[in-house]
């Protein structure tokens, strides 16, 4: 995924880890390590202050894009095969694997889920998953 402003590149990958890279240079500039599986999706928030990662382990991790930090660790119930922040804000994800589920990013609760999809979109104005 790229930054917001482009110059950043997020990647995930089957060593479990997220990789922070210069778009333009092409030199990894952070390595964060948390997930106990691989790492199948990346989205940076509409500010690009935020980074989520989703993996297989189950998990739901927001990093902080600028020093690598872990800000919270969510758990999602199933393997995370997408993650992606709303249009909108940076407070809002939506997470998707055996269910589609959306989240409030910072208190890490879940506002709403859809059984049965393996995917999730934001609608336009960034409030609902569908």
């Amino acid at each position: 995924a790229f930054s917001p402003c482009g110059q950043r590149l997020a990647t995930g990958g089957e060593d479990r880890a997220v990789i922070l890279w210069d778009a333009r240079t092409g030199k990894a500039e952070l390595v964060l390590q948390g997930h106990a599986s691989m790492v199948r999706s990346v989205s940076f928030s509409a500010d690009g202050a935020r980074l989520a990662s989703g993996g297989w382990d189950g998990t739901i991790r927001v990093w902080d894009a600028a020093t690598g930090a872990l800000l919270r660790a969510i758990p999602n119930g199933s393997l995370v095969m997408g993650v992606q922040f709303s249009p909108t804000d940076g407070r809002t994800l939506a997470s998707a694997g055996y269910s589609a589920k959306q989240w409030d990013v910072d208190s890490g609760e879940m506002i709403r889920s859809i059984e049965g999809r393996d995917f999730a979109v934001f609608s336009p104005d960034g409030r609902t998953i569908a």
